[in-house]
């Protein structure tokens, strides 16, 4: 970076990294840096909207996200991190159209299953809920033992149809 300031690769390995070590405010800064030299670095946008959702500054994450998508439309990860951002601002139904975008381009991405389930769950919409968490399982077994805790599910944890799902000898 001191002898190339405009390699906008750096810049995004340099985020990277500020990333995995929790210096999520210096991650942005270097995807920032990264993106001035080169707008349409969809994965500079996309990392950058998952460290301001470690900083829980959702809004900001969202338009990120918006940006990546706006590069590279078929990014299933945005369109689901998208819907996270949406769910922790409490706007479940939009979180549920991220999801579902994120599903079109990829449908075997169990992650926007279960999150669709969770969002549903919250809205007291007992058949999505269990419809949506039941194809996560189906998709990896390994959603039965989240929903488990999850306190997304908490409304609706005592629904027969809820508790056969996440049984553990259900097959």
């Amino acid at each position: 970076i001191e002898f190339k300031p405009n390699l906008h690769e750096a810049w995004y390995d340099r985020g990277l990294s500020l990333s995995k070590l929790n210096r999520y405010q210096e991650a942005i800064a270097s995807y920032d840096k990264a993106i001035e030299v080169n707008p349409d670095l969809y994965k500079a946008w996309y990392d950058r909207g998952l460290s301001l959702d470690n900083l829980r500054r959702y809004q900001e994450a969202i338009a990120s996200y918006d940006k990546a998508i706006e590069f590279k439309s078929d990014m299933h990860e945005a369109w689901n991190n998208r819907g996270a951002s949406l769910h922790s601002l409490g706007r479940y139904q939009e979180a549920i159209a991220s999801y579902d975008k994120a599903i079109e381009f990829n449908p075997s991405y169990t992650e926007a299953y279960f999150n669709k389930a969770c969002c549903y769950a919250l809205l007291s919409k007992v058949e999505d809920a269990i419809e949506q968490l039941k194809k996560a399982i189906d998709l990896d077994p390994k959603y039965r033992e989240q929903a488990k805790t999850d306190a997304d599910f908490d409304g609706i944890r005592s629904d027969k149809r809820f508790q056969v799902l996440v049984e553990d000898d259900n097959t």
